[in-house]
């Protein structure tokens, strides 16, 4: 897509580490089926509001990080056009595994963005961001039957933490090393076979609390979806991000529980796509009747309303 190009130099990050979302803003309202003078408006509006910098301007002096994600983006197009792209993801994923849910799951993200939108030069600055920011986190955790009830006990834990004043990242380092939770982190039986038993957990806990961390999870799960081809060990790979999720999903104490039903469908609420202007709703969005497509499931209606009534 032309826009791709037209924004192609921008840094992935702003504001001294934030998300760059364009190139899957752009991806995901094309998908949407939004009008191509619509998505560059969109699109225009979003780097002006976030002050995103163009790396190719000269007037303009790189910092390391810019330096080498621009060396790292150089070195997987090359990697691509001699190795494949199906060879070069399934080397960076199998080697990265354990580091899906790094910078809230933006790095997977990305990189499926990429894949889907079958464009090189972004599954190469998605590979290169994802290099830049992964973080191995290997979790231990035991097959239950019962999601909900092992993760109620995960939510008690966590609102005796004394973290409320504190960054994410800081409530992520307090949940992560907490030995309550670290014994009692869990995935469905049988994962794989039935991805749809995740969907439905990570959304039916956001409809509950419309949490951005959750928000994240989602996202980050349609990703796996998208590239989970690639891994020699897929089950292993999605229970080890249902653990991740685990972690991220207990960011917040889940105390505002209000109840949501409106369920206008999916080609209804899609004709006001290009009203969105929040990335992460559009992503969301996405993600959603993603899912919607392929499991039917309910729940997945309501977080979509809640999209457009907030």
């Amino acid at each position: 897509m032309k826009l791709h190009e037209r924004f192609s130099t921008l840094s992935p990050i702003y504001s001294g580490g934030l998300t760059n979302h364009l190139p899957m803003v752009i991806t995901a309202l094309r998908l949407l089926g939004v009008e191509d003078s619509k998505i560059e408006v969109i699109s225009e509006e979003y780097v002006e509001h976030k002050n995103i910098v163009d790396l190719s301007n000269s007037g303009i002096d790189n910092d390391s990080f810019s330096d080498e994600y621009i060396r790292l983006t150089n070195f997987f197009l090359s990697e691509i056009k001699y190795k494949s792209v199906e060879t070069v993801l399934t080397t960076m994923l199998n080697k990265n595994k354990y580091a899906l849910n790094s910078g809230l799951f933006h790095g997977l993200i990305r990189i499926a963005y990429g894949y889907m939108e079958n464009d090189d030069l972004l599954i190469a600055q998605a590979l290169a961001y994802f290099e830049l920011i992964k973080q191995d986190l290997k979790l231990e955790g035991i097959p239950v039957e019962d999601i909900y009830q092992s993760f109620e006990k995960l939510v008690e834990v966590r609102k005796e933490l004394d973290v409320n004043d504190k960054s994410f990242g800081e409530k992520m380092e307090a949940v992560q090393k907490n030995k309550t939770i670290q014994e009692n982190l869990f995935y469905p039986i049988d994962l794989v076979k039935h991805k749809e038993v995740a969907v439905e957990f990570f959304v039916k806990y956001f409809n509950k609390t419309e949490d951005f961390f959750i928000l994240h999870v989602i996202t980050g799960y349609h990703a796996l979806h998208i590239l989970s081809q690639f891994f020699d060990n897929e089950e292993e790979v999605f229970q080890n991000f249902f653990m991740q999720s685990q972690i991220v999903m207990l960011g917040n104490g889940h105390d505002n529980h209000e109840e949501y039903t409106e369920k206008r469908n999916f080609k209804e609420l899609n004709k006001q796509t290009s009203t969105l202007r929040d990335a992460h709703d559009i992503k969301l969005f996405l993600s959603l009747c993603y899912f919607y497509e392929r499991y039917e499931i309910e729940e997945l209606k309501i977080a979509a309303n809640l999209i457009f009534t907030t």
